[in-house]
């Protein structure tokens, strides 16, 4: 949910603002030259014609036009039959046409690059890329190879040495015993164990 989260809050703004220019470009507002249907190089008495025969055919109560479409006529005809209010108008005109078509371009083109800003596509490895990857796993395997070996190694050695060590000594106390028993007669052990038997309270052999 979070991750969804994220993603939306990137893309939301982007396809609001994508949604506005596609429903501000569908809908045409009409100028005050297109509503009393002439040129914008008109003459005012051109305007002032035009403006005459459209009374007539939209007027509420000739039954062919509606009290909103008259309404606007009476609008563009107030604001192009004056000169000053003509001039001002026609200069706001230029410049929305300028701004829209300036929206139009960047619709068409930059924002798909901004799209393509907060959502980087995914781009496939280069074959420099791919020779790198490749190295550098045989590189840490041979590595890794060499590692356990030298572990193996030494844990072998280690134990090798242990094995050598305690053999040596079993080896020692074997000589010890075996020269101490060669310089030992019969007489010395019988003895030793009568001296033995003594110490422990035991009876004399024969009694």
């Amino acid at each position: 949910m979070a991750q969804i989260s994220r993603s939306y809050k990137y893309e939301l703004p982007i396809l609001i603002r994508i949604f506005c220019r596609n429903y501000n470009k569908q809908r045409h507002t009409y100028t005050h030259y297109e509503v009393l249907r002439v040129s914008p190089n008109a003459t005012q008495k051109e305007i002032r014609n035009a403006y005459i025969k459209l009374t007539k055919e939209m007027h509420p109560d000739s039954g062919k036009g509606n009290h909103a479409d008259f309404v606007k006529l009476n609008e563009a005809y107030n604001v192009l039959s004056k000169s000053n209010s003509r001039h001002s108008y026609d200069i706001n005109l230029r410049y929305n046409s300028y701004q829209d078509r300036s929206a139009q371009q960047y619709s068409s083109g930059n924002w798909s690059h901004e799209y393509d800003i907060n959502f980087p596509r995914k781009q496939k490895p280069t074959p420099e890329q791919r020779t790198r990857a490749i190295r550098f796993c045989a590189l840490t395997i041979i590595v890794g190879l060499f590692f356990h070996v030298f572990i193996v190694k030494g844990w072998y050695d280690y134990n090798r040495r242990k094995s050598l060590e305690r053999s040596g000594r079993i080896q020692k106390e074997y000589m010890k015993i075996k020269e101490k028993s060669a310089t030992t007669t019969w007489e010395d052990h019988v003895k030793r164990y009568e001296e033995w038997k003594k110490n422990n309270n035991l009876p004399p052999n024969g009694k």
